[in-house]
Parts: structure tokens; sequence; C-alpha cells
């Protein structure tokens, strides 16, 4: 599309200097032409930064119609959408760690060590819970099937509740 089809026409008028008005009304008619080239020149300046500014501004690219959506430059900055999410992650950590436990194996001899590799993770939780039931006889902590072993010999054991986590804390 050029320029010249989005603008609309603009015309002059100029009056002619040997007119019938001129003639009669002089000085008045002196004055109002000149208020209205004024204007003309206001209006065709006004319209000459309507068209510098629709060639200096240059076009947007896919990739910021996708991160910005329909929002423009005078809208405001682009939503920030990690925020939120980091936010929501950190909530789902703290809230899992009420319900779980670490053990950890680093001061242990290495013959446990590599026992505890060679077993499954329902190999090391039925263990631990058989420890636990002979310790509590009366309402003993459970452990959940869940588990997750990592590389320096910690065990990560998700409980029930958090008063279970509060039993192995204090268990021997």
């Amino acid at each position: 599309m050029t320029i010249a089809k989005t603008m609309p026409p603009t015309t002059i008028v100029v009056p002619e200097p040997h007119s019938e008005t001129n003639q009669h009304n002089g000085k008045l008619n002196d004055t109002q032409d000149n208020q209205n080239l004024r204007n003309d020149i206001t209006r065709l300046n006004n319209d000459l930064k309507e068209i510098r500014a629709l060639l200096t501004k240059t076009p947007r690219t896919s990739s910021q119609v996708v991160t910005n959506g329909e929002k423009t430059e005078k809208q405001g900055p682009p939503l920030n959408h990690r925020k939120p999410r980091v936010e929501q992650l950190s909530e789902i950590k703290e809230e899992r760690a009420k319900y779980s436990i670490k053990l950890t194996a680093s001061t242990a001899t290495e013959e446990v060590k590599k026992k505890l590799e060679d077993l499954t993770h329902k190999e090391i939780i039925t263990h631990i819970q058989q420890a636990i039931d002979q310790q509590y006889t009366t309402d003993p902590p459970q452990i959940l099937h869940g588990m997750n072993k990592y590389s320096n010999h910690t065990y990560r054991l998700q409980c029930k509740d958090p008063e279970d986590v509060k039993k192995f804390n204090t268990m021997d």
C-alpha cells in the first residue's frame, strides 16, 4: 500500500487576485486569506508528520507478535510469564519439603554404601519401614512408596503427613 493511497486528498484554494469579492472588501479578504493559508500550512505540516511517523515505524516481527500478543508499544511492556511460574514452583517445593525427609549415608562404611546402591527403591523403603516399625510400636510414621536416590549417597523419602517427618527427626 502506498502512502498516496492512505492519505486523503488535500486541496488548497488560492483566491484570484482580481475577483469581485477582493475588490469590494479589500482588507477584510486579505486577512481572511492569510488565515486560510496559515490553516492550510498547519494541516499540511501535520499530514507530513503523520507520513514521517508511518515511514519510520518499523513493522513488528512474528516473534514480537507471539511474545506481546496484540499489545503495542503504547500499551506497556510484554507480559512476564516466567515470574508466576517460578513463584508457583517455589511454593510447590516448600509444600513438598513439609512431607519429605532426606537420609544420608555419606558417613556409612563402603560396604553399606555398596549394598544401598545395589538395592531397589522398594527394597530400601521396606528396610527403612521395618526399622521404623521396630522403634515405634504404636502409630509408626508411614513412608510413601516414592523415593529419590541422589549421587552423594543421599535418599529423599516422602511421608504421609508432616507429623511423620517430625517423628523421623526424633528417631535414633
